[in-house]
């Protein structure tokens, strides 16, 4: 679609005449701001609403997304980071929202795996998401298996760990983890707590087997002593070298959306008591902390199917289809907060831009970057 190149905003001029030696006209003048405002909001509203009628999208537009932030407030942060996502689509990976394609796992993963690292191999991939690994060393996989209609699938979870296998990583080193026992099994997953020749499965409270939270320090996410100091799981401070971080494609009623960063809310053990102000700092600050940020190497991004309303716990409204892979969470949750706005409008929705705060948050703590014109997507349909 050919866009009309938009006409300029409003520029905000001080009137040299509303200027005198007494000082400034203030009510003359922010009366003059606010119509200018207004004017320039409107002019930016109706441009949006004809570039998205006309078949534009966020992810798609760097300078529709930077529009987008100044009419909804989301912060974009400038940095020099430059991060790729890669987003591999396949037309019959999902037969329905309870069945997917287990053949077309394998290349529809690798695919995104290299596109995601820029490499041609599978092998160069992981030998550059993991540069200095050891035999040995223990990869733990953090799943969102909250609700039981949209979670980390099994099919793509084992194909990624398969992945690791055929690249020399022995499968009890491979700890597939959630929040619970009882959330894996719902989903189908083979708890396996024992030292064999098969990749663990455990949540990090289990009947009989209990990992449990690291209390020997706090995670600080506020300031001060309060009643439910959080810990992280033991499976992620002590039992693992790295993390692979297996989100999927939800909105989400406090945070706007709930990807890589708001999944780690299921690796410390009172999450609740920091959904306010739309989880944000917290959720940023939780991920920068060394044992999440030092250990995380990989986000694959389960965007088999879709919750864009009523999320977390919400039924998927689409089969996506999509595999995403990136080195950056904060640049694979800028793409997936776009996508999932971009759904929304095309359905009428309100945004849920504004309250993705935790996003620019973590920007700021360098993490990744929101910054779109940063984020290079590469799309590819196999």
């Amino acid at each position: 679609m050919r866009l009309n190149r938009i006409s300029v905003f409003p520029r905000l001029v001080l009137d040299a005449q509303k200027i005198y030696k007494g000082g400034i006209m203030f009510e003359n003048l922010f009366e003059g701001l606010n119509n200018s405002l207004e004017k320039e909001s409107i002019e930016r509203r109706h441009f949006l609403k004809g570039a998205f009628v006309g078949g534009a999208t966020l992810l798609g537009s760097p300078f529709l997304s930077k529009l987008m932030a100044k009419e909804t407030g989301w912060r974009i942060v400038d940095s020099n980071i430059k991060s790729r996502v890669s987003l591999v689509t396949h037309k019959s990976s999902m037969y329905s929202v309870r069945r997917v394609n287990r053949r077309v796992m394998r290349p529809m993963f690798e695919e995104s795996l290299k596109l995601g690292m820029n490499t041609s191999s599978v092998k160069a991939a992981w030998d550059k998401v993991f540069p200095n690994y050891k035999a040995g060393q223990v990869i733990a996989f953090k799943l969102t298996c909250l609700n039981p209609h949209c979670s980390s699938h099994k099919e793509l979870v084992y194909e990624i760990a398969n992945s690791l296998i055929r690249w020399g990583v022995k499968p009890n080193d491979i700890i597939i983890f959630e929040r619970s026992a009882w959330e894996l099994r719902r989903q189908r997953y083979r708890l396996n707590y024992r030292k064999n020749n098969r990749v663990r499965c455990f949540g990090t409270s289990n009947p009989g087997y209990n990992p449990g939270y690291d209390k020997s320090f706090v995670i600080p996410l506020r300031e001060g002593l309060f009643i439910g100091t959080p810990h992280f799981s033991k499976v992620l401070s002590k039992m693992c070298d790295y993390i692979i971080n297996v989100p999927v494609l939800k909105n989400h009623s406090d945070a706007g959306v709930t990807l890589a960063l708001k999944n780690h809310y299921g690796s410390f053990n009172n999450p609740s008591a920091f959904h306010d102000n739309y989880c944000s700092p917290y959720a940023a600050k939780l991920n920068a902390h060394p044992v999440i940020k030092d250990k995380t190497k990989l986000v694959v991004l389960d965007a088999l199917s879709c919750v864009f309303r009523g999320g977390p716990g919400g039924y998927p409204g689409m089969l996506t289809k999509t595999i995403g892979v990136s080195t950056d969470p904060i640049a694979i949750d800028t793409v997936g907060l776009l996508w999932l706005e971009d759904i929304r409008r095309k359905k009428g929705m309100s945004s849920i831009m504004n309250r993705s705060k935790h996003i620019a948050a973590g920007a700021e703590l360098k993490l990744g970057t929101n910054n779109p014109k940063n984020i290079n997507v590469i799309k590819r349909k196999i």
